[in-house]
């Protein structure tokens, strides 16, 4: 009888054993075809699952990276309160360092993507006082930078385009901050990036038929490839840009304000 009693321990032992690993690997996989989904930017797909897996039962750490995902795939497709309101409630979650203030960084384009540029520039304010994100100033520079364009601030902006210069010249955010201030400001709308020069000017003579006159803006990026940008109009007023970013997009056009 004791000899059958061990083994009944040890079968309730491997069950207990197999269960967790089983847990632990459908855990990783679920959160690897996130982030595969986020990466295709199938933010759809990546919304549906991170949506599925916060539903279930997780340790606290793979939940909280599923929410982050959760937000992000809300930013992409445009529900920018929702996923400012996953992002808050990540924070009270208690995550570690490097995805609170990952969090931190989302809640701010939370605000720059819905167009409220006070709000976001109020975040970035909060985040500068902290002093915890060490390892993310020139991108925060940048941000501030993206805000202060958009808030038709050219002097500030170009002030922080010239600190992630002088401050961070070896970061990714240098080859951008560079480009924006050799070129002139004013807004138009973007509606396409090619690295073919055909694709951009059967784009042109697209809109050329709707009465619309676009150009092309090349720039390259940090390995030397071109892109051919096209892009329609040159104002000094948001407003005006918004307007025809509407217009465009109702017409099916995929469209975004420059810079």
């Amino acid at each position: 009888m004791k000899s059958m009693s061990n083994i009944l321990k040890w079968r309730g032992c491997i069950a207990v054993l197999l269960g967790a690993f089983l847990l632990c690997g459908f855990s990783d996989i679920t959160l690897t075809a996130i982030q595969t989904a986020i990466l295709e930017k199938d933010y759809g797909k990546a919304k549906d699952l991170a949506s599925e897996y916060v539903a279930e039962r997780h340790p606290k750490s793979l939940l909280n990276e599923a929410r982050y995902f959760l937000g992000i795939s809300r930013l992409h497709t445009s529900e920018y309160l929702r996923a400012r309101e996953e992002f808050q409630g990540l924070l009270a979650n208690k995550p570690d360092r490097k995805l609170y203030n990952r969090t931190l960084l989302a809640i701010v384009d939370s605000y720059y993507l819905a167009g409220d540029y006070e709000d976001a520039l109020s975040e970035l304010k909060k985040i500068e006082r902290k002093k915890t994100l060490s390892d993310f100033q020139s991108l925060i520079l940048f941000k501030q930078a993206k805000v202060y364009l958009k808030l038709t601030q050219w002097d500030e902006a170009r002030r922080y385009l010239r600190k992630i210069l002088t401050d961070f010249p070896d970061s990714p955010e240098s080859h951008f901050a560079k480009q924006l201030l050799e070129e002139r400001q004013y807004f138009a709308v973007q509606l396409g990036s090619f690295m073919k020069r055909d694709n951009a000017f059967k784009l042109i003579d697209e809109l050329k038929d709707l009465g619309e006159y676009a150009y092309i803006v090349e720039t390259e990026d940090k390995t030397g490839r071109v892109f051919y940008r096209v892009r329609v109009g040159k104002f000094s007023h948001l407003d005006k840009a918004e307007y025809l970013k509407e217009r465009l997009s109702r017409l099916g056009y995929p469209t975004r304000i420059y810079p």
